[in-house]
């Protein structure tokens, strides 16, 4: 996304739902694009968490790094996680919104393929299924 604000320009990187980590390498490539385009700062916006390396890499180079728990608290929260909620993915409240529907999400197990016995987030609605 880009933002501007009067004569600056603002770059936003979002990840979706399935990027639980966002790593360094995403940030560093928004820094460069940012670079790039002569932006005057640069968000990283995921609903998953940010490691410590891409924490520091973002120090000074006016960047913001948004996780899961600051991002429901900036848009007043869900009905699937509250907005004082600090939640990780491994917790057990943790659940993010459907992408295509906004419903939670909860954990399936695979049952045919390749990925038969692992676990996955599903939307909550039945005629996903």
């Amino acid at each position: 996304l880009e933002l501007h604000m009067d004569k600056d320009k603002y770059l936003v990187q979002c990840k979706q739902w399935k990027v639980m980590k966002v790593g360094v390498a995403t940030v560093r490539e928004l820094y460069g694009v940012m670079t790039a385009e002569r932006a005057v700062g640069g968000f990283v916006v995921t609903s998953g968490s940010i490691p410590e390396d891409a924490e520091v890499f973002a120090e000074g180079r006016s960047m913001r790094l948004v996780e899961a728990g600051e991002l429901r608290s900036m848009i007043g929260g869900s009905a699937s996680a509250p907005a004082n909620s600090s939640a990780k993915e491994n917790d057990v409240d943790f659940s993010p919104a459907c992408p295509k529907c906004g419903k939670s999400m909860v954990k399936r197990t695979a049952k045919t393929g390749s990925m038969a016995g692992r676990s996955f987030l599903g939307c909550s609605r039945k005629e996903y299924f």
